[in-house]
């Protein structure tokens, strides 16, 4: 007897389903052995989907703080302004058309040292922007 082993997730289930309702139809034996997920692993994953998403938020943020000194004689934003409602225009466009969400929160990402908040801070034609993880590590930290 051969054995296979099929690691099946999402939509492979129902290719799979079909696979082994061909096998019956043509007399063979089907044994389906079900293991329960690594939870651990899974949750590792997900601290790293988290970690990866409040790097991908703090890069669009950065883009707007860029953008909005490409409009304003290379001066960066105040850090009063480095918020989802404040980052404008002087049309009142913002200059962050989808503020990133906090993956560890679940709200707007916002200036704080908590798990997916950023710093940020300017000078004279230059800034800082660090972001940080779910242990208040800092992640990442532009330009």
């Amino acid at each position: 007897m051969k054995a296979w082993k099929f690691i099946v997730t999402g939509l492979a289930v129902a290719a799979l389903a079909i696979a082994v309702l061909a096998l019956l139809e043509n007399g063979k034996t089907v044994t389906v052995k079900v293991v329960a997920p690594d939870t651990q692993n899974l949750q590792s994953q997900g601290t790293a989907s988290d970690a990866n998403a409040a790097m991908e938020g703090l890069h669009s943020v950065q883009i707007g703080i860029q953008s909005y000194a490409v409009d304003n004689d290379d001066r960066y934003p105040e850090p009063s302004l480095v918020t989802s409602t404040n980052l404008v225009d002087s049309t009142g466009h913002p200059y962050v058309d989808n503020w990133p969400t906090n993956p560890y929160s679940g709200g707007p990402m916002q200036q704080g040292t908590g798990p997916g908040d950023f710093a940020y801070t300017a000078g004279d034609n230059t800034f800082s922007m660090t972001v940080y993880g779910e242990n208040g590590e800092a992640l990442l930290t532009v330009p």
